[in-house]
């Protein structure tokens, strides 16, 4: 060995006897402690010396900034902080954020007031809180990937059937149907591909649809229970939801194809359709909403989600056809599958949590109208309650 070089530590450690270890260990501990505190102090001072002005001169602890300085970024300096150097002007960033933080904070007040006298600020206010407890993002999530899984198995089920079929006649028609090229070219190729195991693909499918239908099904049914907060009643008949939830999607989806059918006819087409679009999406979760758990006193506390929803999914609706439609399209020259999969799960994520934001209106009107009936309730709980005046006291008092 070289006479120069450091000897290694670990055959030091294992010959050390047993019962010297732990307080090696804890000499070391006190020893890299006190290095890393020397270090840190060492850091701060360094950090301390590089803010003052120049010259060195410091200023007194208790002081604050120049007028101008501190009228423009709207705090005073802390006590152990050094003053700003002379002739220093915050820059537009310091100068926007205190402003943008002081208007915040006076919108914020404001609302606080308003939501005693105006009830829409006050369900807006619970909304959020509710979203807020109930972690919307994940419900949302979890909403998406379902009706994902269930999309994926509808899909085996599609391309069993289309092995019964010519696939060049199939691709013909749906072009003539003014259907997308590369949604043709895929409905193509996937017929194609399927010739010679169409039953397989059938049964798999089935089966498939069957059972992601349900989780579909129990998975609203979990967070309309946990949006609501009260328990979700125990499934027992796992195929009858499973084809219930399947009907009413694959109807919902027959809705939508023919509004597409009529907005391509004539400008009045496409008024109907989008009249069409609301309508039953507004009636289909207006119904949904009241089949599922929930602590509604009535119809009446399920209307706003249902709004909410049916606009929200017109907007959705509206932005597909027009926006997401031509993406898709280069998406798949450029990704392929990966570019549809991920434009497919980003839309069912927004679905998804425009059904959990109509889920906690509901939640938040229902509760702001039993606050207020029981806001003048009390009050006359309170009255009726304060003892009646003494008619001897009276008297002697006149």
């Amino acid at each position: 060995m070289h006479a120069g070089r450091s000897q290694p530590l670990w055959p030091m450690w294992f010959g050390l006897p047993s019962k010297y270890r732990p307080s090696v260990l804890a000499s070391v501990h006190r020893k890299g402690k006190r290095a890393v505190e020397i270090g840190f102090g060492a850091f701060m001072q360094s950090a301390r010396l590089l803010r003052l002005p120049p010259g060195g001169e410091t200023t007194p602890r208790r002081s604050s900034m120049p007028s101008s300085a501190a009228g423009l970024t709207g705090s005073p300096m802390r006590d152990d902080e050094p003053s700003a150097p002379p002739g220093y002007e915050p820059g537009p960033i310091a100068r926007l954020v205190p402003w943008v933080k002081d208007i915040s904070a006076s919108a914020r007040r404001r609302a606080e007031r308003e939501r005693v006298r105006h009830a829409s600020v006050d369900v807006g206010f619970r909304m959020a809180e509710r979203q807020r407890r109930v972690a919307a993002m994940v419900l949302g999530g979890g909403i998406a990937y379902r009706l994902l899984f269930w999309l994926l198995a509808l899909w085996v089920v599609l391309s069993g059937a289309l092995g019964f079929v010519d696939p060049v006649r199939v691709g013909t028609t749906l072009e003539q149907h003014g259907v997308a090229d590369w949604i043709a070219t895929a409905v193509e190729d996937l017929a194609r591909s399927s010739a010679g195991n169409e039953w397989w693909l059938l049964l798999v499918g089935g089966w498939l649809v069957l059972s992601t239908g349900y989780s579909c099904s129990k998975t609203l049914v979990l967070v309309h229970a946990t949006i609501w907060r009260v328990r979700p009643a125990r499934a027992v008949r796992p195929f009858h939801a499973s084809l219930v939830f399947s009907g009413y999607t694959l109807g919902f989806f027959v809705v939508l194809s023919a509004a597409r059918w009529l907005r391509e006819q004539n400008a009045l087409g496409g008024l109907v359709a989008t009249m069409l679009v609301l309508g039953v999406a507004f009636g289909f979760w207006l119904v949904v909403s009241h089949a599922l758990p929930n602590a509604a006193s009535g119809w009446l506390e399920l209307v706003p989600g249902a709004v909410v929803v049916a606009v929200g999914f017109q907007v959705i609706h509206l932005f597909t056809i027009y926006f997401l439609g031509p993406r898709l399209n280069s998406a798949t020259q450029l990704y392929g599958v990966v570019g549809v999969f991920t434009t497919t799960l980003f839309w069912f994520y927004c679905f998804g949590r425009l059904i959990v934001a109509g889920i906690a209106l509901n939640v938040a009107f229902a509760d702001t109208r039993s606050a207020r009936r029981a806001a003048p309730a009390a009050g006359e709980a309170d009255a009726a309650a304060e003892p009646p005046p003494d008619p001897v006291r009276a008297d002697t008092d006149s």
